[in-house]
């Protein structure tokens, strides 16, 4: 419906940023089980951002190099990334499987990590913005409950 509307206002299918996350985060709740819906957003520019406790750790669409990164980003300081990094990277083969695709878990910047996949040629359709929602959902879906669960304590 929300894409139907944005159509209609802009003559096209190509969409503002802006438009293109409106739509991402009206698809996004519903695509949550319960327990993953008490999340923040935030936008800037070309990017959509998605987190629960701490925003320097935090899911992610980012338009660069001509295409869609769908990401969970570790942008704390090293001590703070460390462990979930080293994390990841234990579960990365099983991270993999179940998401398919091209994942990748990769250093950025100086102290920062990312665990992502790159859609090359991926525009601000609004047919693109649902698929984006959806796979931003299984990222967070596999990943929030495999965090949550490595830092309960032990018992």
């Amino acid at each position: 419906m929300l894409a139907r509307v944005l159509s209609r206002r802009s003559g096209h299918t190509s969409l503002t940023y802006r438009d293109f996350f409106d739509i991402v985060s009206h698809e996004l709740p519903a695509l949550l089980p319960p327990d993953l819906r008490d999340y923040q957003s935030a936008r800037q520019g070309r990017v959509h951002k998605v987190f629960f406790e701490d925003r320097r750790h935090h899911y992610e669409l980012w338009f660069r190099d001509g295409g869609l990164e769908v990401a969970y980003h570790l942008e704390g300081p090293a001590e703070q990334n460390e462990p979930v990094a080293e994390l990841l990277r234990r579960r990365l083969a099983a991270l993999r499987r179940s998401l398919g695709g091209d994942v990748r878990l990769e250093p950025f910047g100086a102290e920062w990590t990312h665990l992502f996949e790159l859609w090359p040629g991926v525009s601000r359709d609004q047919d693109e913005a649902p698929e984006a929602a959806a796979r931003l959902a299984e990222f967070v879906r596999l990943v929030e409950p495999m965090l949550r669960a490595d830092q309960r304590p032990s018992r």
